[in-house]
Parts: C-alpha cells; structure tokens; sequence
C-alpha cells in the first residue's frame, strides 16, 4: 500500500482533534472550519482509494455519520455512512487490525437506533396511530394531505390542530422533551406522518409530520370538530 492511507490517515487525525475533545488535550476548543475540511477531505480520498485500509476508512465513516446527524437524514446517514462503516469494521478485524471495543460499540448502536427508526417509521399507519391516546377518534381522519392550520406550545405542553376538508382535529402532547419545526408558513400540507416509541427511551413517543417533530411522553386527541357547511344566506 502506497502513502495514500498515511496521508488520509493524517487528515482523519486532524479532524478528529479539531472536532473531539481528548483529555489529554489541553486549551481546547472545537474548530468546526477546519474539522470539517479534514473530515470531508479524508472521506473523499479514502471513498476513491481503490485498496483500502478498512480500519481507518471505517473510522473516517463512523465521524462522518456522528458529525452530519445534524445535516443529514436518519436514511442517509444508515446507508451510506453507518452500514459500509460496519462492513469496514468487519473487514478491519478479518484482515487482523484492531478497532477499540468502544468504538465497536457506538456504531453498533448507531446502527441499531438508526435501523429500528426505519422500521418504525415503514411500520403500517394503523400499527403506528395506535401510539396516540383516543386514536379510535381518527378513524374518518388521514394525516396525508391534512392541512396544519394551529400549534401553540408552552414549556411542557404542545397543542397541534389539523383539518381534512370539514373535519378539524386537535392534538395535545404532554411531557414535552423535545420540538423540532422546520417550516415554510406558505406550505402547510402535511405529506408526512410517523409516531413511534423513542429508542433510547420507549417512554416516548416520536411525533413526526415532516415539518413538525415532537418528542414527549403522550399524545392524545383533544377533540374532532366539524366545521358547518359554508352558507351564502
């Protein structure tokens, strides 16, 4: 093997001491500029190289799913970073390299966290509706292609109302840990819908439409409205 994997070797280790902190690492502070040029620049390198030092590539994946987790979705970072990085850590032992147990560890349970998300979010809609207190209530009610027209929140409390052409419907979620809302005001149709236990804690309930994401306790339909005929008289 020529000096390309030292090479890449030594961007990965730049990376890593701009983005993680080591204790044997005094007057730190993270440096997302140039962690990040390293991280993508090793990553790139050690993708093209055509043999490959699989410890070290399987390294250079497993930072680059930790650091995008943010950027990326949970689909993309399973399959194009954790799945080949497990493939190079199997890879790395078979050929008599050493990964740590820690870091056995972590991927593993990234892969484990990311794979169970996918399940549950392909799981049949009437498996995952059944997370939502009072879903009996929902039956003449589809997600898709409802219309978000009310969300309000408090520290503890969210309160989510949707309308299906005459039919409104109000959700409260309890226990809030968690919103995430990425929204564009002008594009309030929902074409998304997942709700299922949280991994790292089944206590909790994962409320996803897309734009809206919330991790809380419980979910309960509050009420399911009608809204009366429109009248010219």
């Amino acid at each position: 093997m020529d000096d390309t994997w030292t090479r890449i070797c030594e961007d990965y280790n730049k990376a890593k001491s701009a983005l993680w902190y080591s204790k044997h690492m005094e007057h730190w502070s993270r440096d997302k500029e140039k962690g990040y040029y390293y991280m993508w620049k090793a990553y790139q390198e050690a993708k093209k190289a055509i043999t490959k030092d699989h410890l070290t590539y399987a390294r250079i994946l497993a930072m680059v799913s930790s650091e995008s987790r943010y950027y990326f979705n949970e689909y993309e970072r399973l399959h194009k970073y954790v799945i080949p990085a497990l493939d190079e850590y199997r890879r790395a032992v078979e050929s008599g390299q050493h990964p740590t147990e820690k870091e056995l560890k972590i991927i593993q349970r990234e892969y484990d966290a990311l794979f169970y998300q996918e399940s549950c979010v392909n799981a049949p809609f009437e498996e995952q509706i059944k997370n939502i207190h009072g879903y009996e209530k929902l039956e003449k009610f589809g997600f898709y292609d409802s219309q978000l027209i009310a969300f309000q929140h408090s520290e503890h409390q969210a309160e989510l109302k949707l309308q299906l052409d005459s039919m409104i419907v109000t959700l409260v979620f309890d226990d809030v840990y968690e919103i995430f809302i990425n929204a564009d005001p002008a594009v309030i149709w929902i074409t998304e819908f997942s709700c299922y236990p949280y991994f790292y804690d089944k206590s909790m309930i994962i409320f996803d439409i897309g734009d809206y994401r919330i991790k809380c306790k419980s979910i309960s339909v509050k009420s399911v409205e009608y809204e009366p005929p429109y009248s010219n008289v």
